[in-house]
């Protein structure tokens, strides 16, 4: 009935363009407490890839900046050492700055773990220090 009803309406000259109204169910939320004020993930459409898959360990994310907090407890599980591009040295601990482990924690805080928010994937992700210097940006990518 509400079929036929449409077709009707979309088939009268003075409308524009008719289409059911309906109700979708999302598979299920984050547990994660900040998930709610986490804007970008209706943008990107995070929900509906999650009912494909939440991410997968083998995936590494690198964050070219100043390191990430590598021990924040929404981090953590996911974090693998990383290099510092200007010092040639690895990068095995971090108390981080607000900038970049903000965007460690927009790509890959963990999932479902009650805590914080939720990243776009449960993926690993490694900090990559560089000072700013378009050679070291390059350093850092190969």
């Amino acid at each position: 009935m509400e079929l036929q009803s449409m077709r009707t309406l979309a088939g009268r000259p003075d409308v524009e363009f008719a289409e059911l109204d309906c109700f979708e169910r999302r598979e299920s939320f984050p547990d994660d407490p900040l998930f709610t004020n986490q804007w970008h993930h209706q943008i990107l459409g995070s929900v509906q890839a999650w009912a494909f898959s939440q991410g997968q360990s083998f995936v590494r994310i690198a964050i070219v900046d100043t390191p990430f907090q590598m021990d924040h407890p929404d981090l953590a599980p996911h974090v693998v050492n990383g290099w510092d591009a200007d010092q040639n040295i690895a990068v095995t601990n971090s108390s981080g700055i607000a900038r970049s482990t903000l965007c460690a924690g927009l790509a890959a805080a963990v999932i479902n773990n009650n805590l914080g928010i939720a990243g776009m994937g449960n993926c690993t992700i490694l900090p990559i220090n560089i000072n700013g210097s378009i050679s070291e940006m390059y350093d850092a990518v190969i």
